[in-house]
């Protein structure tokens, strides 16, 4: 045995002893590793369907909507009950429930523009002052400016509403004018409903271009966004299969919001008659919070016209300027209408999802991006706090986790990523058992080394000793 022969058996020994427990504490950290990545995706599973319960809410409130709430005045009550008051969404400043909301809007048959701010009648009927109106009618350019920027609606209103505060009494030639008007409605509202589909789907054809996805040319127009294939996220733990899985019900929004039904609604409007007809007239009070020195509100003769409508569900589309639009459209009196509301798109994604996500422990350890249809529309990154100390893994665009939302929201995607994955005490565990049992072969390993070179060093000893004496010996002898 020699000294060279001593090192080489130590460092094979030390190797068959190493190679088996490193392969062990890898497999054991590697199977840690996934179970915190398998909790952490749970996690952004469960805080996924939390913000899907909210666009939940959302969409079942405005699909239960009623179409005569897109009117600037509705009848609440019936027969001798029944008397007029403002539509809810006519409330101004706008109070709702709804992050980033525009306003509300309504397209007529002919692509023109109506809002529920704006009164068809005029302000000292209305009970609105002329500061409050003047207000109104800037929402109501706003929303008008969006939506003619978006070639949705037509430049003016060619067909303007009935005014409902024009109806004076004792007065033939008013009278005579509020008939040839009244005359002119109904006579435009007994068209069968065949007769007016052609000119109704002309005049909202961008609608059913939104609904269609058939927007090649806006498209075009649109600024290049960031998308999420240029990000070349990494799918380590093949999540893409999993989160195909998961989101199977939205992967088609178009096709979930066609299973949806159209349902019947009835519904009760205002309309103005002529004194020269009181056998249809009935007296109807006005309930509307007027502004201060606003005109008092007088009665009007008004006449009730039941109508049954049909509502389709609601649609969701993501415009060239940025903001969000649901629409619906209804038919009403054999005639289309298009309903919805705009959204600020950066406002209601960061009220509508930011808050949960911030709330969760996702926010220390993943980041979260929002898409439309691939498109990035905005990014949350992770808040470095106490949970997380520095000593975590790194992980580089590793995909956590991947959704979408309910229809009609289905064409948005909800996508996690690791910003850094814990290992917790668990990993810490094995980390310090690897470290000891490491520290301790290389120790001992060290500890023979020194015990076989001083071995060694003795036997050379007494082989030198004895060959000396050996040769003293032979000396004498000889």
């Amino acid at each position: 045995m020699t000294q060279r022969r001593l090192i080489v058996s130590l460092l094979l020994f030390f190797v068959a002893l190493a190679l088996p427990s490193s392969i062990l504490v890898y497999q054991a950290y590697g199977q840690l590793k996934w179970e915190a990545f398998h909790q952490h995706q749970q996690l952004a599973r469960e805080l996924t369907l939390r913000i899907d319960s909210g666009f939940r809410e959302l969409i079942a409130r405005e699909e239960k909507r009623p179409i005569s709430d897109y009117e600037f005045f509705n009848v609440a009550g019936s027969d001798g009950s029944a008397f007029l008051q403002r539509s809810p969404l006519s409330e101004f400043p706008l109070q709702s429930e709804i992050p980033g909301l525009l306003g509300y809007f309504q397209v007529d048959a002919s692509g023109q523009l109506h809002t529920p701010l704006v009164p068809a009648a005029e302000a000292s009927n209305s009970g609105i002052g002329p500061a409050e109106l003047e207000q109104r009618r800037l929402r109501e350019a706003r929303i008008r400016g969006i939506l003619e920027r978006n070639r949705l609606v037509g430049e003016s209103d060619a067909h303007p509403a009935v005014d409902l505060g024009e109806v004076v009494s004792g007065s033939s030639a008013a009278n005579t004018k509020d008939d040839s008007r009244i005359s002119r409605a109904e006579s435009s509202r007994s068209v069968p409903m065949e007769s007016n589909m052609e000119s109704d789907r002309e005049g909202q054809s961008a609608f059913d271009e939104l609904s269609s996805g058939r927007l090649d040319a806006a498209e075009a127009r649109r600024a290049p966004r960031e998308q999420l294939k240029d990000l070349k996220l990494e799918d380590s733990y093949d999540v893409a299969g999993g989160a195909a899985l998961d989101a199977g019900p939205a992967a088609e929004p178009k096709q979930q919001v066609a299973e949806k039904r159209s349902r019947k609604e009835k519904v009760n409007l205002p309309q103005a008659v002529a004194e020269e007809e009181p056998a249809l007239e009935k007296s109807l009070s006005m309930e509307s919070a007027a502004s201060p020195g606003a005109a008092p509100v007088r009665q009007l003769p008004i006449r009730i016209k039941t109508f049954e409508s049909e509502v389709e569900p609601m649609e969701f589309a993501l415009l060239d300027g940025g903001q969000f639009v649901l629409f619906r459209r209804v038919w009403h009196d054999g005639e289309r209408k298009v309903q919805g509301l705009l959204l600020d798109r950066k406002q209601f994604i960061e009220r509508q999802v930011a808050p949960a996500f911030h709330e969760s422990s996702l926010a220390s350890m993943s980041r979260l991006i929002v898409a439309y249809r691939g498109d990035i529309l905005q990014r949350f990154e992770p808040v470095s706090g106490r949970d997380y100390r520095p000593g975590v893994e790194q992980q580089s665009n590793e995909l956590l986790y991947q959704s979408r939302l309910v229809a009609p929201f289905g064409d948005i995607e909800l996508v996690y990523t690791l910003a850094r994955l814990p290992i917790g005490a668990g990993g810490q565990v094995i980390v310090w058992s690897a470290l000891v049992l490491a520290l301790v072969l290389i120790v001992g390993c060290f500890m023979l080394w020194r015990l076989g070179r001083r071995q060694l060093a003795l036997a050379r000893q007494q082989q030198d000793f004895v060959s000396a004496v050996s040769h003293e010996l032979k000396t004498p002898l000889t």
